[in-house]
């Protein structure tokens, strides 16, 4: 029968069997001359091959049958799209919404074709007019929006996005965690940090807590390292610093790991190897994991992702674990009050966001020994290689006033891992502030190798406004080049200044943005490798000299929460 031949080719498409499913389909367009599936299969067959003049041919013949069937035109569009022909895409996906304007299952494929041909501010109010109607395609709607717009590296649109349209604790944390890069005020990331608080509360309603792990004043202690995302780590080389380093008749490690992609990194197993234990909690719900940790608890419970996307909060919280600290790139308020931040002391702000603080910078990075030169450039060039998806629309204002008031010199910047849409984004910050183009210059270091190689370009590094840093800071004063930073005004915010002061160029901090457009124009006669000795001199390069600095803090952790509270 033709209707079950029809069936079966439609199955064998979907299953992949492309050729088995042409064939099937051919004799049923004279056998089935009223149904409008057969030529329009063939064409979804002729766009993921590349046919296109065939594939419009075949959608139009269905069309003659079914003028109503504005899906099947979309789906030929879809099919454009996963071929790679966005521009065709585009063409039938809007000719379908044209046909059915309330067809909102085509808008995520709708959008991402006007995306990748160089319109996403159509994408965007396309998406943006959808995402609060209610339908079956509302979800991909939003999670297209907010791809969009992370592709572009707008972090503050994406930040808005993810609490307006969140699903969970996840997206609130991870809204605050990209606020706390670029909201000057902090009243953005508290009121995030105020959601995904209020969530977790419904969450744990009614979960009875358990009781906290005495703690013991003597050695050994059980240390245990909760994190999902290893690669961060990696970069960083802390955690194997401390593993590594820490003193054996101190610490016994645990490494607790919840990163899916744990199985393929050397990094893992070489972590795995030489902690004492290890927990893969990957792929458990909340119960078998916190049974896991709780069956043999730590004394203290450190969380290396603190508010990352994909942090295990709910399972951090609920165990049973003396003390629990929380140890991110920048000290974030806690959202309980028996775990607390742990920063460098030079970073903490004890007035208003209590710590538990660790020496100096608290940080530790494996650089490389590259040689510090002098730019090859002509041209002064100024550097940013904080990663663009972290700076903010004030951070782009402040850079573009810099070159404004140094027409003569150009900005280095760094895309790490976004692509063209998010230059294009980029350079449109700086064009609408009457900036040329031609003086941006773009690259995509990911690794501190790469950030080191291209400070090796750059006359003076300026941080973005707010934000910690990340890797680019301290490779730049590796590299001999001191960075302008504004002085800190949020406790999250402490880490640029900090450096400048543990490198002895503290001159380099702004006390105002007009301060620091001033200290833009001042480029350094030559670089300097005395910021790189400094550097040594704090550590901030010697893994056993880290570990010991947390293994006394933490001994001194241990004795006063062991101690007993003093009667009254």
């Amino acid at each position: 029968m033709p209707e079950y031949q029809l069936q079966e080719a439609v199955s064998a498409f979907h299953g992949g069997e492309i050729e088995a499913a042409a064939n099937a389909l051919a004799p049923l367009l004279e056998q089935l001359p009223e149904n409008p599936l057969p030529p329009a299969y063939l064409s979804f067959i002729c766009a993921a091959q590349g046919l296109s003049q065939e594939a419009g041919e075949f959608i139009e013949r269905a069309m003659e049958i079914a003028p109503e069937r504005a899906d099947l035109k979309a789906a030929l569009g879809e099919s454009f799209l996963k071929a790679g022909q966005p521009e065709l895409a585009a063409e039938y996906l809007q000719e379908a919404v044209q046909l059915q304007p309330d067809m909102l299952s085509a808008y995520p494929a709708l959008a991402r074709s006007l995306y990748l041909t160089q319109q996403s501010d159509m994408a965007l109010a396309l998406l943006r007019a959808a995402a609060d109607i209610a339908s079956p395609a509302q979800a991909d709607i939003q999670t297209t929006l907010l791809e969009i717009l992370a592709e572009q590296g707008d972090i503050a649109e994406f930040s808005q996005a993810c609490l307006r349209y969140s699903k969970g604790i996840a997206d609130e944390l991870l809204a605050a965690r990209c606020l706390a890069h670029f909201d000057a005020s902090g009243e953005l990331v508290v009121q995030a940090l105020g959601a995904a608080q209020a969530r977790l509360a419904s969450q744990l309603d009614g979960v009875e807590l358990p009781p906290r792990k005495p703690v013991q004043a003597t050695p050994p202690w059980k240390l245990a390292f909760l994190t999902s995302d290893l690669a961060q780590e990696e970069q960083g080389r802390r955690l194997k610093a401390l593993l590594e380093h820490l003193p054996f008749e101190q610490f016994v490690t645990t490494l607790i790991i919840d990163d899916p992609k744990a199985q393929e990194q050397h990094f893992a197993q070489t972590c795995s190897l030489v902690a004492d234990h290890t927990l893969d909690i990957h792929g458990l719900d909340d119960g078998p994991a916190l049974e896991r940790i709780n069956a043999d608890p730590p004394d203290i419970l450190i969380d290396l992702d603190s508010y990352g996307p994909t942090d295990r909060l709910a399972v951090f919280l609920q165990a049973q674990a003396g003390v629990k600290l929380l140890w991110g790139e920048a000290p974030m308020p806690p959202l309980a009050p028996d775990c607390l931040p742990l920063v460098g002391e030079l970073l903490a702000d004890q007035a208003t966001l209590p710590a538990i603080t660790l020496p100096g910078l608290g940080e530790f990075c494996q650089l490389p020994d590259l040689p510090i030169v002098a730019a090859s450039s002509p041209a002064p060039t100024l550097g940013c290689l904080t990663p663009a998806i972290r700076i903010g629309p004030e951070g782009w204002r402040l850079f573009a006033e810099v070159l404004a008031a140094y027409p003569e010199s150009r900005l280095l910047l760094n895309l790490k891992d976004l692509g063209e849409p998010a230059q294009a984004y980029i350079t449109r910050q700086f064009t609408a502030a009457g900036i040329a183009a031609t003086r941006l210059c773009f690259v995509h270091a990911q690794s501190l190798e790469a950030l080191c190689r291209s400070w090796q370009e750059v006359d003076l590094g300026l941080a973005p406004p707010v934000d910690a840093g990340d890797a680019a800071l301290s490779t730049c004063l590796w590299m001999g080049r001191p960075f302008v930073a504004l002085a800190p005004s949020l406790p999250w915010s402490h880490r640029p200044a900090a450096l400048l002061r543990s490198a002895g160029a503290s001159a380099w901090i702004a006390d105002t943005p007009a301060r620091y457009v001033e200290l833009a124009r001042q480029l350094p006669k030559a670089p300097d490798p005395s910021l790189r000795e400094h550097l040594r001199a704090a550590g901030l390069d010697d893994p056993a000299a880290f570990a010991r600095g947390f293994a006394t803090r933490m001994a001194l952790l241990m004795a006063a929460t062991s101690a007993p509270s003093p009667s009254l």
